[in-house]
């Protein structure tokens, strides 16, 4: 009787991968919340994870990598919208869109409230971390830019406000500064915060 073949199961090995990287992700995290960038080695990760540090290493390559898949993942979990995608969701409606990048604003600080935490804390001392600062104000700038640029283009900025001081100004009031501000200070509620905010952006950037 011929023998027949075992058919290779390759969605559990795949499922078996998916769930390594989310588990050295999330040891990760934690490691580097609780103890920095510098000071966790590739093996702490490891041991968190339980795996071995040749598994890292396989998956991500390096610690900088799996920082940078962070802010990927923290950005996923505050369901961050493409600009053209905000644009047809909102119809077009400029209120609507300073809405929407509020409200994930609002999600992202507060979904990623540790690392932010632990990377204002390490600031220029632990360059990865600062890298991961850098990085998340680079996509935050160039996310906006398109949505500013259609604004300037429908007329809708408020005369005497150029397109790049309309630019700068709602970078500036939804990075992190006025977030930790208002509800990490002062105690606001994070609707609160976000009422607050869109009003005040549509106010400062609006015509009407």
């Amino acid at each position: 009787m011929a023998s027949v073949k075992r058919a290779y199961d390759s969605s559990r090995r795949k499922g078996n991968a998916a769930a390594n990287r989310a588990r050295i992700a999330e040891s990760a995290r934690r490691l580097f919340v609780r103890d920095g960038f510098a000071a966790t080695t590739i093996e702490a990760i490891a041991a968190d994870a339980g795996v071995s540090a040749p598994t890292v290493y396989a998956v991500y390559g390096s610690k900088r990598a799996i920082l940078l898949e962070l802010l990927d993942a923290m950005e996923r979990d505050a369901q961050w919208t493409e600009p053209s995608h905000m644009m047809v969701e909102a119809g077009s409606d400029p209120h609507a869109e300073l809405g929407a990048i509020v409200a994930f604003t609002a999600r992202f600080f507060t979904a990623g409230a540790d690392m932010v935490r632990a990377v204002r804390s390490a600031g220029q001392a632990d360059p990865e971390f600062d890298l991961l600062r850098r990085e998340g104000e680079r996509r935050r700038r160039e996310w906006l830019e398109p949505i500013v640029a259609r604004w300037a283009a429908a007329g809708v900025i408020r005369d005497g406000l150029t397109q790049t001081e309309a630019l700068d100004t709602i970078f500036t009031f939804v990075g992190d500064a006025l977030y930790r501000s208002f509800v990490t200070d002062a105690g606001w509620s994070v609707e609160r915060y976000r009422t607050w905010l869109e009003d005040a952006l549509a106010r400062i950037l609006f015509t009407v």
